[in-house]
């Protein structure tokens, strides 16, 4: 019991000391778009809120796009275009949300969009291998 709790323990440190890395990888890349932020802890706090509101959206991009696939609505390469665009969105949503509610943090609809595109595309790989099964 307690080996069990000591990896849990690992698994969850490991999962946000990634997060952590990537939280601020991508502030680095919104930097570059007029992103800015007083301490780093911000740009966590603004990924993790972020994360957190656009993930409904992430949900119901996925079930449209699996819907249009079975319907035959749309060839695969334009649900696969039309994820990148609601996930892009979805994205930009959620951490627009964030930024409103954070005095620490001003993001603006450039750089949103730039890390919004680069999770989408992140994403994207991953989708297609799900609409082709």
């Amino acid at each position: 019991m307690k080996n069990r709790h000591g990896t849990l323990l690992l698994g969850i440190l490991l999962f946000l000391g990634v997060f952590c890395i990537l939280a601020i990888l991508s502030g680095g890349i919104m930097r570059l778009f007029g992103f800015t932020y007083d301490h780093v802890g911000s740009i966590i706090l603004l990924m993790l809120g972020g994360a957190i509101l656009s993930y409904p959206c992430e949900i119901l991009t996925q079930v449209i796009c699996k819907l249009l696939v079975k319907s035959k609505s749309l060839p695969i390469n334009g649900v696969l275009i039309l994820y990148v665009i609601l996930d892009t969105l979805g994205t930009m949503i959620g951490l627009g949300i964030v930024d409103l509610m954070m005095d620490s943090v001003k993001t603006n609809q450039l750089s949103r969009l730039v890390i919004g595109l680069v999770f989408a595309l992140l994403g994207y790989k991953d989708m297609r291998q799900e609409l082709t099964m």
